[in-house]
């Protein structure tokens, strides 16, 4: 697991804590052996999604890691380094240039697991 703090991974541990108490729940609610089980054709559909988004959601983790790394800049010059035109990134500064890169890793990992989840379920 990769957490910055203590409380994130407090929270972690609660939402997973949540999500198993739920599905007991819901399985006890409608008497089946396993979640959507009665829904072969969502099952089959994640069934193929899930490997694609799960490297995606690993992408993430170690882009989001790695942007923590790079946090010591002020909010005016990432704000600048983010907005510049992509011409113009490979001209930038080492870290500013990397800082881009992994900004636009996430929002192109976001836009991947949204792309997923939206097509399959």
């Amino acid at each position: 697991r990769q957490v910055s703090t203590q409380s994130t991974g407090e929270l972690g541990a609660q939402l997973r804590q949540d999500l198993s108490s739920t599905s007991s729940l819901m399985l006890k609610i409608t008497e089946e052996n396993s979640l959507m089980s009665h829904n072969y054709v969502l099952l089959h559909s994640l069934s193929v999604r899930n490997p694609y988004v799960d490297v995606l959601n690993l992408i993430q983790v170690e882009v989001l890691k790695r942007l923590r790394a790079l946090r010591e800049m002020d909010s005016s010059e990432e704000e600048k380094v983010l907005s510049c035109p992509a011409a113009a990134v490979p001209q930038l500064p080492h870290e500013q240039r990397e800082l881009r890169m992994l900004h636009d890793a996430f929002v192109t990992s976001v836009t991947g697991i949204a792309a997923g989840m939206r097509n399959s379920g």
